[in-house]
């Protein structure tokens, strides 16, 4: 027998959980839904109110289409490390904890099982969300303004496949930059998602403000560094520029760097689940 992971066991912790807690993620699914129909709807009827006698609709579509994928990108990295924290829910009072300690799956199962949730459920049901909020925000603004050119969110415009010159109405100017920001996302996931390991209660606010007081001590130590071993930060950035000339380059490196530290908080926050349920087990 496989005591370590089993597929069909995952299927049934994932069933067990979603069963006992299908009431917080639908309140949280509507939430989002909410959230963003409000705001991409408000966008939209800004954006047209303000453009009523433009001659070129396709141009008033073109930067709306830029601003509501910015704006969903936004949402989505903020909805994803909020969700992040919520690891750990199953874990955050005396009776949740012995329910779920005493669940017949090894640690992997469960971590996986929340891990699931959290990443990859949690975007499925963003995007579901969205999809549908966009349509709301397709029919209002079709009858509130007839004669505008209206259509549903280009996803094609996030990023230009072509490098030489930024186009118009793309969010970003290309690929590289989007899986760097991608992979940024993933950075600070997994981050608030290691959180929820140390704190099951309270988990966002403390994860938050501990990463903001490790990002103000880590700048100024990298400032202070620079400071005494060069004269100022120009003569620091012409040593580091010929490190590596390609932008690309620096671009994927940091991807790659971004991608690692992830995975490496992923991992730890695995190995702390398992330390923490040893620990309130007895």
């Amino acid at each position: 027998m496989n005591n370590v992971f089993d597929f069909k066991r995952l299927l049934l912790v994932l069933n067990k959980d979603i069963q006992e807690n299908w009431k917080r993620y639908a309140l949280q699914f509507v939430t989002m839904f909410g959230v963003i129909a409000v705001m991409i709807i408000f966008m939209a009827d800004d954006k047209y109110s303000k453009n009523t006698m433009a001659s070129d609709h396709h141009g008033v579509f073109m930067w709306l289409n830029k601003d509501l994928l910015t704006a969903a990108c936004w949402l989505f990295m903020m909805f994803g490390i909020v969700i992040a924290s919520t690891l750990m829910d199953p874990m955050n009072n005396k009776t949740k904890r012995i329910s779920y300690l005493t669940v017949p799956a090894s640690n992997v199962e469960k971590v996986f099982s929340r891990w699931l949730l959290v990443t990859v459920g949690y975007g499925i049901a963003f995007f579901v969300a969205l999809w549908m909020a966009d349509a709301i925000r397709v029919a209002v603004c079709s009858f509130n303004y007839p004669n505008m050119e209206v259509g549903f969110l280009d996803f094609g415009k996030i990023a230009q496949k072509q490098t030489n010159n930024f186009g118009d109405g793309y969010v970003l100017p290309s690929f590289a930059v989007f899986y760097l920001l991608l992979s940024m996302y993933f950075l600070l996931q997994s981050i608030f998602i290691l959180g929820a390991t140390f704190w099951e209660k309270a988990s966002f606010v403390k994860t938050f403000s501990v990463v903001v007081v490790l990002v103000i001590v880590f700048v100024l130590l990298c400032r202070w560094t620079i400071l005494l071993s060069y004269h100022d930060f120009d003569e620091f950035e012409k040593v580091l520029k010929p490190l590596v000339q390609s932008l690309d380059t620096r671009i994927g490196l940091m991807s790659l760097f971004f991608s690692v530290i992830t995975l490496f908080n992923w991992t730890l926050a695995f190995l702390r689940f398992r330390e923490s349920e040893v620990i309130k087990r007895f």
